[in-house]
């Protein structure tokens, strides 16, 4: 009689990505990814800073300032929201 030893899917997959090697498409992701976040800081830091001066200036309420910050939390609720389904779909 034999004894088989079998891995865990965790093991197979900290296998996978040892073995895995970095290509051109690997880049184009990481690139990618970097440029989208450093778009939406760019967006966060631009916008408050317009939003004080409008505030300053007497060009926009705070309830203006509100409706255009709420876009901001939607964003980040649906980001997490999408991270959560995409972990519980994974491939079994």
């Amino acid at each position: 009689m034999t004894n088989y030893v079998t891995a865990s899917r965790g093991d197979e997959l900290l296998s996978g990505i040892d073995d895995s090697v970095e290509s051109k498409l690997f880049h184009k992701i990481v690139t990618l990814g970097s440029l989208g976040m450093l778009e939406a800081s760019i967006c966060v830091y631009t916008g408050s800073a317009v939003v004080s001066s409008l505030t300053t200036s007497r060009w926009s309420t705070d309830q203006e300032n509100g409706m255009f910050f709420s876009k901001l939390l939607g964003l980040l609720i649906g980001s997490l929201i999408a991270g959560l389904v995409g972990d519980t779909k994974e491939e079994k």
